[in-house]
């Protein structure tokens, strides 16, 4: 975390200035964040429990659409009493802002984002985003402070920066619980349980930290509630692409023009289906050319993915260290010259070599 934390050090004092100003605490705070999604939920929730250890009053949250979009959405929102707490971000917001209102981006970019229900949102004076920071959004005064961080979650971000700033020393036992299993979610859900390729040490370090004092049986609960093998049938996914043993997913993406193409789409798949609430381990294949390509990921922390890629496809294929993740590369040589009129035909022995590798039978 030494990188972040020269960043913050950098720039705390300035931000620091503006928490601490009495015109500022007196005025009103309208928190806003582009999307709904646990991370995004977690982001607006700590920011106003931030500002609220700083003095502030008045301090209001939104988000535009409703929390429906996805399950967990709802479980949180639900679960920790959220409805009356976070309001619709309307057309007409902008109508209504007063000349001295405070306003804040959370895990949103800039005022153009297209989540935003209209194109006239008005600049903020603080964002904290985990994407690449646009190029207009640098500070033009004293009064913003704009913080970007690359990393898998942007509350990773909130809730290292409420570490440095001691915000969580002055919080009960009920409210430290809320918000460490609120940002707990968010990280897990954001960086799809630490496998996804966005993922930096501040995501795994912040979740460490709030392990000590997040809900554990909630978070099981909430991340539990991600969609089902129904969400596939209803994107026109065909079974015959997949299937399931357990809380293992054998998947079939299609080949692309280009290898290059085809991992990226790979990857792709691997990050949603990973949020397959009956799925710890996944492994997506592709035949491209005269070669199965082959990514994994893993949840499960008793499975040694490396490992069993070893295990399954041989000793030049395996993972990360961290066991999340990995993939394997087999060759088909002289089977690929088939006619094209036998492709299908290739793909269906390929299909039967791929179940009897994972499944055994």
């Amino acid at each position: 975390m030494s990188e972040f934390l020269v960043l913050i050090k950098e720039t705390i004092e300035k931000l620091l200035v503006i928490l601490k100003d009495p015109k500022k605490i007196a005025c009103r705070v309208r928190i806003i964040t582009s999307h709904w999604d646990p991370d995004s939920i977690a982001c607006v929730v700590l920011m106003q429990s931030l500002l609220r250890f700083f003095g502030f009053k008045s301090v209001e949250v939104y988000i535009p659409g409703k929390p429906d979009n996805f399950v967990q959405n709802a479980e949180i929102v639900n679960h920790f009493g959220l409805r009356n707490v976070i309001s619709q971000l309307k057309e007409d917001f902008t109508n209504n802002l007063l000349s001295d209102d405070l306003l804040i981006f959370v895990d949103t970019p800039n005022p153009n984002d297209s989540r935003f229900p209209n194109s006239s949102m008005i600049r903020p004076h603080i964002v904290i985003d985990h994407h690449a920071r646009p190029g207009e959004m640098v500070e033009r005064n004293e009064n913003e402070w704009y913080l970007y961080y690359s990393c898998g979650a942007c509350v990773s971000i909130l809730t290292a920066l409420m570490i440095e700033l001691d915000v969580f020393k002055s919080m009960n036992d009920r409210e430290l619980r809320n918000i460490a299993t609120l940002a707990t979610l968010g990280i897990l859900a954001d960086t799809r349980k630490l496998t996804t390729r966005h993922t930096k040490p501040i995501d795994c370090e912040m979740l460490a930290f709030l392990s000590k004092y997040s809900d554990q049986e909630t978070i099981e609960q909430i991340s539990s509630s991600n969609y089902s093998e129904a969400f596939l049938d209803a994107l026109g996914i065909q079974r015959n692409r997949w299937e399931r043993k357990g809380n293992i997913l054998l998947f079939r993406a299609e080949s692309s023009d280009s290898i290059q193409g085809a991992e990226d789409n790979m990857i792709r798949i691997t990050e949603l289906l990973m949020g397959l609430r009956e799925v710890k381990t996944l492994y997506v294949w592709a035949l491209q050319g005269d070669k199965i390509f082959i990514k994994a990921r893993n949840s499960d922390k008793s499975i040694d993915l490396n490992s069993e890629l070893k295990r399954i496809f041989g000793d030049k294929n395996g993972g990360a260290k961290d066991k999340s993740s990995g993939g394997a590369l087999l060759d088909v040589g002289i089977l690929s010259e088939i006619s094209e009129e036998n492709r299908d035909n290739l793909l269906l022995l390929c299909k039967a070599y791929m179940h009897k590798k994972i499944f055994g039978k």
